[in-house]
């Protein structure tokens, strides 16, 4: 079986482990997969005691490769002890230079590491590698993307992307953690 831990917290790491070892224990051997959201910015499920304040992926982009791989790492280790084993990120869409001012699920709320699909990517990348160090999977989201929309599929009905096909650029970042990388992909709500 599987569980998200959904909602807030900021009970730390250590109350974060004894809940996660509660729910294990449900497993009855078979094991249990805990996954979270956590992004970092807006959508940071767990904080409290050992657990850095991640920033949102806009400011992550300002990170090189690199170092968003070492401080992904230590995001990563910090929810392998909490007993996390799927961060449910890093959010993959590239949103259009032309559309940045009107998308709601990405832009405006700062998740997403820009407009040019080849430095998503890499950052895309970048995280995914850190988590993997740390110990903990990843699910890339949201295919085949939320970068062209306006709407917000959490809230709206009827979101539609009218403009991206199979070989758009920015499925970019999807096909390089599709080719080795990530371990799960979130599927978008939006029609296309």
């Amino acid at each position: 079986g599987s569980v998200i831990l959904m909602g807030s917290s900021s009970r730390g790491v250590k109350q974060t482990a004894k809940l996660t070892a509660s729910i294990a224990e449900l497993g009855d051997g078979t094991g249990i997969l805990i996954a979270v959201d956590q992004e970092g910015g807006l959508v940071q499920r767990l904080k409290g005691a050992g657990f850095d304040r991640i920033p949102a992926a806009a400011d992550q982009a300002k990170l090189s490769p690199a170092k968003l791989t070492q401080r992904a790492t230590t995001w990563g280790t910090q929810l392998a002890k909490a007993g996390v084993q799927l961060n449910l990120a890093p959010v993959a869409d590239v949103v259009p230079k032309a559309n940045l001012g009107a998308n709601q699920p990405v832009a405006k709320l700062r998740r997403g590491y820009g407009s040019d699909p080849e430095k998503v990517a890499a950052h895309v990348r970048a995280f995914i590698e850190g988590m993997h160090a740390g110990g903990v999977g990843t699910a890339g989201k949201h295919f085949p993307g939320l970068g062209a929309v306006k709407g917000n599929t959490d809230f709206a009905a009827n979101v539609v992307d009218a403009t991206t096909t199979a070989d758009s650029p920015l499925l970019r970042p999807f096909r390089d953690v599709a080719g080795g990388g990530t371990d799960a992909v979130m599927v978008s709500s939006a029609i296309y």
